[in-house]
């Protein structure tokens, strides 16, 4: 996965990712390797619930890492709105077509 895939990723829920990348040794990478991938949301009443491929302890896994490099992607917004969630789909697809 790359680093730009990471940062759309985090957009959607797992800020955190992002900022480790930029923040350290990883940024010398432009791929990682992943296990598995996955996100989910069940939507009821304009609100998503939000999960991934692994539940934790306040929060769950989008991205889980593997190998090495790896990153693992974890997301915490357990809940996001319908309009929000698209905002950022947008935003991110914006992004990517524009560079």
């Amino acid at each position: 996965i790359s680093q730009r895939a990471v940062q759309n990723i985090s957009a959607l829920g797992g800020a955190g990712a992002a900022a480790a990348i930029q923040r350290s040794f990883l940024s010398f990478f432009e791929q990682f390797n992943y296990e598995k991938i996955g996100l989910s949301c069940q939507l009821r009443n304009d609100i998503c619930q939000m999960g991934g491929v692994e539940s934790t302890q306040g929060g769950y896994v989008i991205v889980k890492g593997s190998g090495i490099p790896a990153i693992t992607v974890m997301g915490y917004n357990h809940t996001v709105g319908w309009s929000e969630l698209l905002s950022r789909i947008k935003r991110i697809t914006d992004s990517n077509t524009k560079a």
